[in-house]
Parts: C-alpha cells; sequence; structure tokens
C-alpha cells in the first residue's frame, strides 16, 4: 500500500527551498564581501594614487642645514678677514718700516766757517789744531744747559783762531771725509767724540782766557777725548 506523504514531501520541499534560500543568502553574502573587497582594493589603489602623484617633499631640513653651513662658512671667512685687517693693522702699528735717509755729497765748507747759535758777544781767544787728511766739525755746548752756542769746520791738516762767548763749556766734534750737508754731517761713516775736560772762557778783570785744542795724540797732553754717539753729539 503506497502512502503518499505530501507534507513530508511540502517539507521537503521546504527545506529544499531554505537550502536554496541559504545558498542565495550565501551567494549574496559572497556577493557582498566580493564588492566589499573590491572597494578596499580600490580605496587602496586610491589611497595609494595620490601619495605617488603627489610631489617628492622637500628636503626643508637638508636645506636647512645646508643653508646654516653656509651661512657659517661665510662668517668663518668674514671673521678671517677682519683678523687680516686686524693683524695687518697690528702689524703696521708695531713694526713700522723705517726708510733709510738719502742724501749726497754736499760742497765742502770752507776751512774756519762758524754756525752761530747765539747772539753774545765773543771775546774769549779759541784756536782748534789739527792734523792728517779728513774734516771737522768742531761744537761747543753749554756745560749746564746742553745748548748749542757755535759750530766751527775745520780741514784736516790746518788751524783756526776764532773768539767765542764767555762761559762754561764741553767740546764735542764729529769727524769724517765726505760731506753731506749739516743735517747728515759726514753720513754713516762719520765719528763722534767729545773732549772730557770741561773749558771755562772767562774775564777776570785783568785779561780773557781762552784755550788752544790739538785735536790729536801728542806727549803728555792733558785734554783726553772719549767717544760719544750721534744722539749725544
Amino acid at each position: 500500500m503506497i502512502v503518499l506523504n505530501r507534507p513530508t514531501i511540502d517539507n521537503t520541499t521546504e527545506e529544499v527551498g531554505s537550502v536554496e534560500e541559504a545558498i542565495e543568502t550565501g551567494e549574496e553574502a559572497y556577493a557582498e564581501e566580493a564588492n566589499y573587497a573590491k572597494e578596499v582594493a580600490t580605496n587602496e589603489e586610491e589611497l595609494t594614487k595620490p601619495i605617488n602623484n603627489k610631489p617628492k617633499p622637500k628636503p626643508i631640513v637638508k636645506e636647512a642645514i645646508e643653508a646654516t653651513a653656509e651661512e657659517a662658512k661665510l662668517g668663518e671667512e668674514e671673521i678671517a678677514e677682519e683678523a687680516g685687517d686686524e693683524a695687518i693693522e697690528a702689524g703696521s702699528e708695531t713694526s713700522p718700516i723705517e726708510e733709510e735717509p738719502t742724501y749726497s755729497i754736499q760742497p765742502t765748507p770752507s776751512n774756519g766757517e762758524v754756525q752761530l747759535y747765539t747772539d753774545e758777544p765773543r771775546v774769549a781767544p779759541f784756536q782748534i789744531q789739527t792734523s792728517g787728511n779728513g774734516y771737522y766739525l768742531v761744537k761747543l755746548v753749554k756745560a749746564y744747559s746742553n745748548d748749542t752756542v757755535m759750530e766751527i769746520f775745520v780741514h784736516g791738516g790746518q788751524s783756526v783762531s776764532v773768539e767765542v762767548p764767555l762761559g762754561d763749556y764741553e767740546v764735542r766734534y764729529a769727524f769724517g771725509q765726505d760731506w753731506y750737508g749739516y743735517d747728515y754731517l759726514f753720513g754713516e761713516d762719520t765719528t763722534y767724540s767729545k773732549a772730557d775736560k770741561i773749558l771755562n772762557f772767562q774775564n777776570n778783570g785783568y785779561q780773557v782766557s781762552g784755550y788752544t785744542i790739538v785735536l790729536y795724540k801728542v806727549a803728555n797732553g792733558n785734554l783726553h777725548t772719549s767717544r760719544i754717539s750721534a744722539l749725544e753729539f
């Protein structure tokens, strides 16, 4: 006996329908997941694309460092230049270059030529004797004030007699061969000397006393001389 159980068939049908619905629902879920994945991929592409299309950021830090290094370099150069200028200025202040004097030979003054530096009356006799070659410039200087009173030019091997003002004097003289004038005397070859004794030209009321000096060595001489510098002359 065959019994048809429709409800069971219907149930089966319903179950099959449920499976189909489940399949359809799964497909829809899969489709939704696929669409979501696609959207995610699309979004990733969109996110990546703008980044790739953006211009490369400028190395601000690097440029700043390079600019700072360049400024530092310029600063060092300026400091070096200022230090160089200061060094040059310091060198010019501490070590000036002295120019050598330039002079030429002048005509020799005549024997006995006198240069006066006072207006006092000249009354006391004064004689100068020399020997040999060369020339002498004899200077009378006040003993206590160092003021020059007169200068007498004497040719070597000749004598000169003059009158001088009264007073106490130190005798100094320069010697040389070539005459360069009263500023440079006998040039670099000039030798300077002075008498070690002070000469006193005076008037005692009865007579005026004077001196005779000999500018060369003599036996038993009583006037000694010594060398001096150009500044001491």
